[in-house]
């Protein structure tokens, strides 16, 4: 019974992982985000004592402060747009 249940624990991570990989490759930034956070040693936080933060706020203050408009999240301008929010995120923070 238990190594019923490991196996399709094991196969549920295999599709979750699939799903989320077709969300980065979809330009998905929460899912391209998530990755980063989770797997590249240069984007880990320490979720430890970490305040907790308003993603929605966040976002509209970065939007605001690189004076991004509509076009810039267009499919032709979406990818050079998630790398000036990333950029500016990794440089400034998100306080």
């Amino acid at each position: 019974m238990d190594r019923a249940l490991d196996e399709g624990e094991e196969l549920l991570n295999d599709l979750c992982e699939s799903q989320l990989l077709s969300l980065v490759k979809d330009k998905n930034f929460q899912a391209i985000k998530y990755r980063l956070d989770k797997r590249h040693p240069k984007y880990k936080k320490s979720s430890e004592n970490a305040p907790e933060v308003n993603e929605e706020e966040v976002m509209n203050k970065v939007i605001d402060t690189l004076g991004l408009k509509a076009e810039d999240f267009m499919e032709e301008n979406y990818s050079k747009t998630l790398v000036r929010i990333a950029d500016y995120i990794h440089r400034y923070g998100i306080d």
